[in-house]
């Protein structure tokens, strides 16, 4: 095979490592709601909230670390073509979706950041002992999460309607084989 037509083959899927930071993201999206919706909103601002309050600043740097790495992935790496529904207002909200996502999770982290600054429980996440403050309320930080969770519905619907609709086999282009390019005609 020579130089030319290599050049002239694109990616079926996305490589490794976006796919690998797709689904880490996913599984931090998916701990950080399980401890922030379903653990910290019910409990009181006392001891008992410090190491989930830890767990989830740590889990936030990381999903704010792996949307950077992802942006700096789709901006370095050959991706496969936009997938199509054959209608294009369902693929103009598939490209704003996923605009947004990556928009609403660097919010989410950004709001979580300055919320632990204003409430002086940062140093949580460097193993400093605290005292939460009796006012701690995340209200613009639970706001922002609650747009992204919608997001994230949205794109998982959009995902389903691909592979279950329209059949398209969608969900392979995240995952992982030996096969990656496809020649062009």
């Amino acid at each position: 095979m020579n130089k030319r037509s290599y050049a002239r083959k694109n990616p079926i899927r996305h490589n490794p490592f976006t796919v690998t930071l797709h689904w880490l993201t996913a599984l931090i999206v998916l701990a950080e709601t399980l401890i922030g919706v379903g653990l910290l909103h019910f409990l009181p601002n006392n001891a008992g909230k410090v190491v989930p309050l830890t767990v989830h600043m740590i889990l936030g740097i990381g999903l704010v670390v792996t949307v950077l790495l992802q942006l700096l992935s789709r901006s370095s790496t050959p991706r496969p073509t936009p997938s199509a529904t054959g209608n294009s207002f369902l693929d103009f909200v598939a490209k704003v979706t996923h605009a947004l996502l990556y928009l609403f999770a660097l919010l989410a982290g950004g709001s979580g950041v300055l919320l632990a600054l204003q409430a002086h429980v940062l140093r949580l996440v460097i193993g400093k002992p605290i005292s939460l403050p009796m006012g701690f309320e995340p209200f613009v930080h639970a706001a922002i999460f609650v747009v992204f969770g919608m997001l994230v519905g949205l794109h998982v619907l959009g995902a389903v309607y691909h592979q279950f609709i329209l059949k398209d086999s969608l969900l392979s282009r995240m995952g992982y084989s030996r096969t990656s390019t496809v020649e062009q005609d």
